[in-house]
């Protein structure tokens, strides 16, 4: 599941039509299918349930164990208490062989798209974890790693990732933190705007 699968849709790296959340889910379950049959050699997971619990019976975590590598970036390594025994489910990280700190929702900081497709703040709620880091910084650094940049060096933080954003996506060159504002600003607002060059007041309905 993306994080933000209405985002994804919207710049055209999703999954296309009004059915695209079947279609999300039929991939999902098909992917399940050939992890079980030990199709990948390596697997990553991004997210706090990019492999929902309920679906980790004794074959997929026989299938976990025996993938050459894997990666799961997550919170959940941080939780208290959360541990492989008998009284809760087995997460999917407990099972991968390489766990990176993210972050959950409240530790967050950036922008979005909601269900009604506006642009909202996200603000952070809760200290981030030390040590953590937002998903896509350290898959940033892993691409890096295996010498395929996809992150400029000079985005280091939300902030500058959002300005890098709304330089080379050209749907966003009219948006700005003021404009989305407390209340958000609509994706239909927005194109209408940077086709008229019309500027809107910041945070308008």
């Amino acid at each position: 599941y993306a994080p933000n699968a209405r985002a994804m849709n919207l710049f055209g790296h999703g999954i296309e039509g009004e059915d695209w959340l079947a279609k999300l889910e039929a991939r999902y379950a098909k992917v399940l299918t050939k992890l079980k049959h030990g199709v990948f050699d390596r697997i990553l997971l991004v997210g706090d349930f990019a492999l929902l619990d309920e679906d980790i019976d004794d074959a997929m975590a026989q299938a976990l164990l025996k993938v050459e590598v894997s990666v799961a970036i997550t919170p959940r390594g941080f939780i208290s208490g959360e541990g492989p025994d008998d009284t809760q489910p087995l997460g999917a990280h407990q099972l991968c062989s390489v766990v990176l700190p993210g972050r959950t929702v409240n530790e967050k900081n950036g922008v979005f798209v909601n269900r009604q497709l506006r642009f909202q703040r996200l603000r952070t709620l809760l200290a981030p974890q030390f040590g953590s880091y937002p998903e896509w910084l350290l898959l940033g650094k892993i691409a890096k790693a295996a010498g395929s940049g996809i992150i400029p060096d000079t985005i280091a933080d939300d902030r500058s990732m959002f300005r890098h954003m709304t330089k080379h996506y050209e749907p966003l060159r009219e948006l700005t933190l003021a404009r989305i504002g407390e209340w958000g600003l609509a994706w239909e607002q927005l194109k209408a705007s940077a086709g008229s060059g019309e500027e809107q007041s910041a945070g308008a309905v």
